[in-house]
């Protein structure tokens, strides 16, 4: 979900009588919606506070411990050693918190200790492949993000942030549909955050044992 139509959903749920049509697929169509509504000196000054309230609900979905889980293998020939022999795996791009650790053996996977300095993960353990799974970090936007940029977070997490928007930027005008908008965000983003992580093999082993 662009990031232009993240601003228009919010508009369109303050301000249920206007109308916002523009071809999502098409990048050039969302932001010419957008740049018609920063126009209309009604919408200017909302389009602006957009900016800060979509990244506030991304730090709100990561604090809160709802943001989306993901895994990644990675291969003991990408990973370096410690002088006493420890394994040190390369951090994810995208890793707001480290979750657990798997080694793969016999079929099986298998949940180890680990510490993280830096942009390193420490585990003792020597595996072929080691498995990293996390919470992923949302990249921030900025007042010259592109309204047809995309954020990296599922659509469902993007489909919810109009409605955190809304509530920020409704609360003063109208607290009884803020208050409606942000339950409904919470709600949404508490099921999406409850979710297991991508399907993968090793969680069969490790997720039976809940």
């Amino acid at each position: 979900m662009k990031i232009g139509e993240i601003k228009a959903q919010a508009i369109m749920l303050m301000y249920p009588d206007v109308s916002i049509s523009f071809d999502e697929e098409d990048e050039k169509d969302v932001e010419r919606a957008i740049y018609e509504l920063k126009l209309n000196p009604n919408f200017e000054g909302v389009l602006r506070f957009c900016i800060g309230s979509i990244n506030r609900a991304l730090s709100y979905v990561e604090g809160q411990g709802f943001a989306e889980t993901k895994c990644v293998d990675i291969s003991s020939a990408d990973c370096q050693r410690t002088n006493d022999g420890r394994a040190v795996l390369p951090m994810p791009n995208d890793v707001f918190s480290i979750e657990r650790v798997l080694c793969h053996a016999g079929g099986k996977a298998y949940e180890l200790c680990f510490e993280v300095r830096g942009n390193e993960i420490i585990s003792d353990y020597k595996s072929d492949t080691y498995t990293v799974i996390y919470k992923v970090k949302a990249e921030r936007i900025t007042s010259a993000t592109p309204d047809s940029y995309k954020l990296n977070v599922s659509d469902s997490i993007a489909e919810a942030i109009p409605y955190f928007v809304a509530a920020e930027l409704f609360k003063q005008e109208n607290s009884q549909a803020s208050q409606g908008y942000f339950d409904y965000f919470e709600d949404s983003i508490k099921r999406i955050g409850e979710m297991k992580a991508p399907c993968h093999q090793c969680f069969e082993t490790i997720y039976s044992m809940e």
